[in-house]
């Protein structure tokens, strides 16, 4: 009786059931084949153009990020560095949550410290550390067996390494 009574209900309900599954995992497969493709087409670029090109089309995608930190590594390595830096800057400021964003940060620094960009790097390294230390407080580091005497000695050794390169 109740069936019979609720029927165009029970109708609606498992109609609108059917298209929320479908849309659901349509968009689903729709996001899977995205990504594959832009996995695709990062591996099987071979210069910076083509890296470029996959950054530029693959937007939103990890391998558009991996694809501007493997042109940054080609360019530092033909001695590119301005444009090295660039392509770095970009991946920082496009995808700051990137799975490689630490890598790229560092690598940004380090091509700085290369181009004589000496304050901008230092900046980036300091707050690249920055970041660290502020992960291992929020996980409670100061918990950890031995961390006074290790950050003692990293203390310690930072501040020999930097009386030492003030002199040279």
């Amino acid at each position: 009786d109740a069936v019979i009574r609720y029927r165009k209900q029970l109708i609606l309900v498992a109609v609108l059931a059917v298209l929320g599954s479908t849309a659901y995992f349509g968009s689903k497969l729709w996001k899977d084949s995205k990504h594959k493709d832009a996995a695709l087409a990062f591996t099987r670029a071979q210069t910076v153009g083509d890296l470029r090109m996959v950054a530029a089309n693959k937007t939103g995608q990890s391998a558009a990020g991996n694809a501007l930190l493997l042109a940054a590594q080609l360019l530092a390595q033909d001695g590119k560095g301005k444009e090295a830096i660039e392509e770095l800057n970009k991946l920082l400021t496009t995808y700051p949550q990137h799975p490689l964003a630490d890598i790229a940060r560092f690598r940004l620094a380090d091509i700085q410290m290369q181009e004589g960009a000496t304050q901008d790097a230092i900046a980036k390294f300091r707050d690249e550390e920055m970041e660290h230390h502020a992960i291992g407080l929020a996980n409670e580091a100061e918990q950890t067996p031995l961390y006074a005497p290790l950050t003692a000695a990293i203390r310690g050794i930072c501040h020999a390494a930097i009386a030492v390169s003030s002199r040279v």
